[in-house]
């Protein structure tokens, strides 16, 4: 997605590797201990704020307004649900259509989701 902005995709790529940093040891309060770690290990603001945002509307406040943090913030459910997907298929993501992918998940929201964000209809750790 860098390259379609006209940005570094190595910057990109590196944010996407520290966004979940702190998961993994406080699931229940993700995003509660990133900002310090992150910035006393050289980390800028506007990264440390891409790595927030990315948890908008769930878990954090920091809204998604950069192209970083919008894709960082997108990438991030749509992995999830194409995770839960292939973990629950037999040949995982190899013989799948997106045309059957978008269906068979469409299908599945309940109908307060039409119109409205993944985010907000089914959260990606509920898929998994």
């Amino acid at each position: 997605m860098a390259a379609h902005f006209g940005e570094d995709a190595e910057h990109w790529a590196a944010i996407g590797y520290l966004h979940d940093y702190d998961y993994e040891r406080y699931p229940e309060e993700h995003l509660q201990h990133t900002a310090e770690p992150l910035t006393e290990a050289g980390l800028t603001q506007e990264e440390v704020r891409a790595i927030l945002s990315h948890g908008y509307g769930v878990c954090s406040d920091v809204e998604p307004v950069t192209n970083l943090e919008k894709s960082l913030y997108t990438v991030d459910e749509l992995t999830g649900i194409i995770g839960a997907c292939a973990r629950m298929r037999p040949n995982g993501l190899h013989d799948l259509e997106v045309s059957s992918f978008m269906n068979s998940r469409t299908r599945s929201l309940p109908p307060s989701a039409t119109g409205s964000s993944s985010r907000a209809a089914a959260p990606c750790w509920a898929w998994t």
